[in-house]
């Protein structure tokens, strides 16, 4: 989130209000998904300022999440839509930005799923604030701590367990208009011993794509993200069969992390 934060000079801070605890029994792997896609639309949808996350603790029952930016703003005809899937804003909103509609709607039934709520506060223009709240479950024995205190947390995780070394042999294309996502992929698949080409517009693909099938020197995967401005991922992958591409094309995107 900072590296597209950064990409549009934006500023991308995390406020914490209260102290929070040190644990919550909820499932961390929704709770990220639901962060992911509110901060990463607050991003998107502000050309200039700033976009705020602020945590606070409620009651000893929930945490809360807002996040407001300094973004073009939601209009209340929108808002009532808003959750919907397959909705932005308007239409326009769609051609400019890209994207399905799809990721507030699943912030909104993963939100469901962990028992809590999402709302939105917007004015046209103004920008927008997002206020996500879950429950924490039983934490009557669970320290609070400050603000980057290490006190209280689980130093093992899943992550920090060793895996087997994986070792790839073939050329990858990456193409996504996020730097963010083609570093964090070309540095996973060269670690593995992949070369990697990477571009950032569906349209780049198709003509690179073209030269290299004329060539007879295709990449063996293409890992291709579905919500590209101009030419989104679906209508490259089509083009690219009928150029006559017939390797493996990996869907990617942020809304089903």
């Amino acid at each position: 989130m900072e590296v597209r934060a950064s990409e549009k000079d934006l500023t991308l801070e995390v406020v914490y209000e209260t102290p929070i605890p040190a644990r919550i029994f909820s499932d961390p792997k929704r709770l990220k998904q639901i962060l992911v896609n509110l901060v990463g639309n607050a991003i998107k949808f502000t050309h200039e300022g700033q976009v705020t996350l602020t945590v606070r603790s409620v009651e000893a029952t929930s945490l809360e999440f807002a996040i407001a930016d300094t973004g073009i703003g939601i209009g209340a005809e929108q808002q009532q839509r808003l959750f919907k899937p397959f909705s932005q804003g308007d239409a326009s909103v769609t051609r400019h930005f890209g994207g399905t509609g799809l990721g507030l709607a699943i912030s909104l039934r993963l939100t469901e799923m962990l028992a809590g709520t999402v709302s939105v506060e917007s004015e046209l223009g103004e920008g927008s604030v997002f206020t996500l709240r879950i429950p924490v479950g039983d934490i009557g024995d669970v320290e609070f701590v400050e603000p980057g205190s290490p006190q209280g947390f689980e130093k093992d995780s899943p992550a920090a367990i060793p895996v087997e070394e994986i070792q790839l042999d073939g050329r990858v294309l990456v193409v996504d208009d996020r730097r963010d996502v083609r570093f964090l992929t070309k540095h996973i698949l060269t670690k593995a011993k992949a070369a990697v080409d990477e571009l950032e517009d569906g349209q780049q693909a198709v003509d690179y794509m073209t030269e290299r099938v004329n060539v007879g020197e295709v990449p063996n995967l293409i890992l291709l993200d579905m919500q590209m401005p101009n030419l989104d991922g679906y209508e490259t992958a089509r083009q690219l069969r009928k150029i006559g591409y017939e390797g493996p094309i990996i869907a990617l995107t942020a809304d089903a992390m």
